[in-house]
């Protein structure tokens, strides 16, 4: 089995699960490292900061003999965004650099080959050459759908339209072909899969495989904190993750003695934005790995993302034994019992974020129970239960 992607924590931990199997040939991507090999050495002796920085960049579970880097694109690419270059170009060109950066033998050597989004268009045309099967990793909605979202999203909040912008031509025409090309997708949600088929994508062409959660590194704290009620939200800091909306459903709130902790990276405008409230406190971007101590520290997770795809902060956060409240955009359908373990409401729906909210205040026993239940949901969504549903379809892939 051939894994393409130019490189994210997902489709590292896809070629982990898949070399475990004994199913992976090799694993093309832009510039990682091992865990465990002479760079993961040097990694461990550099200062904090740049530890942190270089963290997403490393594969536990994967061997270095089935790695294959294309590290000069991926530094070019780097280069050109901190020069100031237009990110859907500089990242497009980096991708198309990337696919055909892959020899011919190692396509017609797999038994299938899997893609990533915005990164497969080229390799879905010589897969068809070689008549071998391409698998494309569907990891966000429908790109035509999420047009109409941010349409949504700029009309109930215009000051917050930095960082929404409008998708390429030739972006638009590589997920296209994509779309059209590719032998099967797999979608991280039911979200996504409806997208798609919205959009005119054959609903028996996808696959619905949700992500997995790492239940030893988050797990729930043993002692739970007695102070005032704690909101957490981790995540970009902008619009498309809801962020707004929930600064104004704690204005009706925030008079209620309890703490709402925003975790994420922010531009200079966005920052200008955030109000000076009772309890808000922002706490900027956090070194992944101190992301579950956090958790540990907070009650309720809220993540009223307008447009995912499955945000894997879900499930760590119920991971961490926290119920969330979330929208029917974020995958969270696929992982959440209403009233359960957490709550659905709608994409920039204010009313029922507030009474969720509010819910949660006047019911602290209830929200420790459902902690409990949703500790005990991620428990089913591990990483080996994903690798499981993805095996079974590359066997039916694969004949």
């Amino acid at each position: 089995m051939l894994v393409t992607h130019p490189g994210t924590q997902h489709s590292f931990r896809l070629a982990a699960e898949l070399e475990h199997r004994d199913a992976l040939m090799a694993f093309y991507t832009g510039a990682a490292f091992t865990a465990g090999g002479l760079v993961d050495s040097v990694w461990q002796g550099l200062p904090g900061r740049w530890r942190r920085i270089l963290e997403r960049r490393r594969i536990a579970g994967l061997s270095p003999r089935h790695l294959h880097c294309r590290v000069a694109g991926e530094i070019a690419a780097l280069w050109r965004l901190r020069g100031g270059a237009d990110a859907q170009q500089v990242m497009h060109r980096r991708n198309k650099c990337f696919q055909e950066s892959i020899p011919d033998r190692a396509l017609t050597t797999a038994s299938a080959v899997i893609g990533f989004d915005t990164a497969a268009w080229i390799l879905c045309g010589r897969c068809q050459e070689h008549s071998v099967p391409i698998i494309l990793d569907q990891s966000i909605g429908h790109p035509d759908t999420k047009i109409a979202t941010y349409k949504l999203v700029r009309e109930q909040y215009p000051e917050w339209s930095d960082g929404i912008e409008a998708r390429r031509c030739e972006v638009r025409e590589a997920e296209r072909q994509e779309h059209e090309k590719t032998s099967c997708i797999v979608a991280g949600s039911s979200f996504v899969k409806q997208t798609l088929v919205d959009q005119g994508v054959a609903p028996e062409k996808i696959r619905v495989n949700p992500y997995g959660v790492d239940c030893q590194r988050f797990r729930v704290s043993r002692h739970r904190h007695s102070g005032p009620l704690r909101f957490l939200f981790v995540g970009g800091i902008n619009a498309r993750k809801g962020v707004q909306l929930l600064i104004d459903a704690w204005r009706k709130l925030s008079t209620a003695g309890a703490e709402l902790w925003l975790v994420g990276g922010a531009s200079k405008n966005v920052l200008e934005l955030l109000p000076d409230l009772p309890g808000l406190r922002y706490l900027g971007r956090v070194p992944n790995e101190e992301v579950a101590e956090l958790m540990q520290q907070c009650d309720v997770f809220v993540f009223p993302s307008y447009f995912e795809g499955l945000a894997l902060v879900i499930l760590e956060a119920m991971a961490c034994g926290l119920p969330v409240i979330t929208t029917s955009a974020s995958g969270g359908c696929d992982v959440i019992t209403d009233g359960k373990d957490g709550w659905i409401i709608g994409p920039g729906d204010l009313t029922g974020l507030v009474d969720r909210m509010s819910y949660c205040l006047e019911h602290r026993q209830i929200v420790r129970d459902m902690g409990l239940a949703a500790r005990a949901t991620a428990e089913r969504f591990t990483w080996s239960a994903y690798g499981d549903r993805w095996m079974q379809i590359l066997a039916e892939v694969c004949g």
